[in-house]
């Protein structure tokens, strides 16, 4: 089974991180035993800046680029073996049902994880600090503005109807499939808001819409948001400095699949430390400041 490949690739490449050598008997067997061997990572479309591609051409992001250096680790740990690699584009769901049914090892992607989730598969250490927050038009209704913001709609008394009334007869886009779409319906329906809701299949689709005025705000991660509208020609939008909820991020893992997960929270561990960290992170998210780069500090597990 994949898994059971994957926990003898795993285990022969902790042993070269922990003692700094490849253990030339264990790879010599395992290069009797999986010469035909592979790895399946599934990466997630249109998720840019943590994984997307065009065309069919190769993944890029930065989801990808940290499963890239997973597969280095494994491929260095036994060297005579002809390790085939295959990324796969798959949505969110998909690429999670996969994971848990083993035709995926890993999912290269920013996942939240969540306790339903958690019953399909396991986490990493987290790639990143997700937080939603809204994209509006510049030419918005102020009065949305000022409740996107945490603002009182109206002035007056502070009650339920003057926050409903900022946020009533709206439109708002969610990126689909997401925790924050779920987060936004529940809003709304907590608020008993009288809003239309309509998903974008990818961040640059939302920020268009919002941009061409067809709904008042697109619901996404912050540094998605950012990454979209960098890549765009869109100068029309602006981000609401409220986030609304944080979560962290994480790649997905086969479920008990302790050496494989433990090799992968090696690797970002031991990244996360490094110098090549830093320029990593700002070739995919832009200078997002030395205070998010500090944050990582805060997810390396010591030895």
């Amino acid at each position: 089974m994949v898994k059971n490949k994957i926990s003898s690739l795993s285990a022969v490449a902790l042993t070269v991180l922990m003692m700094g050598t490849a253990p030339l008997t264990q790879a010599n067997e395992l290069s009797n035993t999986q010469q035909d061997g592979q790895l399946n990572f599934g990466y997630i479309v249109d998720e840019a800046p943590y994984s997307s591609a065009t065309d069919g051409t190769k993944p890029t992001g930065f989801a990808v680029e940290l499963c890239e250096k997973v597969e280095d680790t494994i491929k260095a740990a036994h060297n005579t073996v002809d390790l085939k690699v295959v990324y796969t584009p798959v949505t969110l769901e998909e690429g999670l049902s996969q994971v848990q049914s083993g035709d995926l090892d890993m999912l290269c992607g920013a996942v939240v994880e969540t306790l339903s989730r958690r019953q399909m598969a396991d986490f990493s250490t987290p790639i990143s600090v997700g937080g939603i927050t809204a994209l509006i038009n510049q030419d918005a209704d102020a009065t949305l503005k000022r409740v996107l913001e945490g603002e009182q709609a109206h002035t007056g008394p502070r009650w339920r109807a003057t926050v409903n009334q900022g946020l009533a007869n709206h439109t708002y886009a969610v990126h689909e499939g997401t925790v924050t779409e779920a987060w936004v319906r529940d809003q709304i329906k907590q608020l008993g808001v009288v809003a239309t809701v309509v998903t974008a299949k990818t961040n640059e689709e939302g920020v268009k819409l919002v941009s061409e005025g067809k709904v008042d705000a697109y619901f996404a991660d912050r540094s998605e948001i950012i990454a979209a509208i960098h890549t765009s020609s869109i100068t029309n939008v602006e981000l609401s400095p409220r986030i609304y909820a944080k979560a962290t991020e994480h790649l997905v893992i086969a479920k008990g699949n302790s050496e494989l997960r433990l090799l992968v929270d090696t690797v970002l561990s031991d990244l996360y430390q490094s110098d090549d960290f830093a320029p990593l992170h700002k070739k995919h998210f832009g200078d997002m400041g030395q205070a998010v780069i500090d944050e990582y500090q805060n997810y390396i597990i010591a030895k």
